[in-house]
């Protein structure tokens, strides 16, 4: 209703040229030092949150998924994408499974599609 909403407006207005910080002459500093004080709470909670067991609970998935990039040649030690790795991510496979990169990979770098021909490789 748009009288109501007009009303509640003016209410607020009206709260607003009571409260004693609207006259303040420093309200631009105080304001800073809330809006920094806001932005500490956000960055506490999102802190709060990556060390809670909520963020950690796909850990060791994600580490069994390393170790096994690492175990077959896509990533080295420290992580960083080997030649097999920029490979498998030049690959598009409609399968749904999330390791049908991998296998395909797996199938180009054991030369197992060289004797096809090129549509018998792609049907596969």
């Amino acid at each position: 209703d748009f009288v109501g909403a007009y009303e509640m407006r003016k209410e607020w207005m009206e709260e607003m040229k009571a409260n004693k910080c609207h006259g303040c002459p420093k309200l631009e500093q105080h304001f800073a030092v809330a809006d920094v004080g806001r932005r500490l709470q956000v960055t506490l909670e999102e802190l709060k949150y990556k060390l809670s067991d909520d963020s950690l609970q796909l850990m060791p998935e994600f580490e069994a998924r390393l170790s096994l990039l690492k175990s077959l040649g896509y990533i080295d030690a420290e992580n960083v994408v080997q030649l097999k790795g920029h490979t498998a991510c030049t690959i598009n496979t409609a399968s749904n499974s999330a390791f049908g990169e991998l296998l395909v990979t797996e199938l180009i770098y054991d030369g197992v599609l060289t004797p096809l021909d090129p549509a018998e490789a792609v049907a596969l």
